[in-house]
């Protein structure tokens, strides 16, 4: 879960992070309309389905800029600014 960190940050730690955020960020429910939109995310972007339900739940929650080390580093997907945290 925290591996890509460099320290590493234990696990309780980030769980509790991820729990504060959550009480306080929209989180999005993932349901039907979601997948089939990630579906059409996936096949125009030629992204993994997981990767593309990251851009969909995005665009719903009406986000300008996704943070992930995941895809796309530096461009713009699904109407999404994709930024790497990770890399300076």
């Amino acid at each position: 879960m925290t591996c890509k960190l460099s320290p590493t940050v234990p696990e309780s730690v980030a769980e509790e992070a991820v729990d504060l955020l959550a009480a306080q960020l929209n989180v999005v429910a993932v349901d039907a309309p979601l997948v089939t939109g990630a579906v059409e995310v996936a096949r125009s972007h030629k992204l993994a389905l997981s990767d593309a339900q990251l851009l969909a739940a995005a665009r719903r929650a009406n986000c300008v800029t996704i943070l992930t080390g995941d895809v796309g580093r530096g461009e713009v997907l699904a109407g999404l600014t994709v930024v790497d945290p990770f890399r300076g």
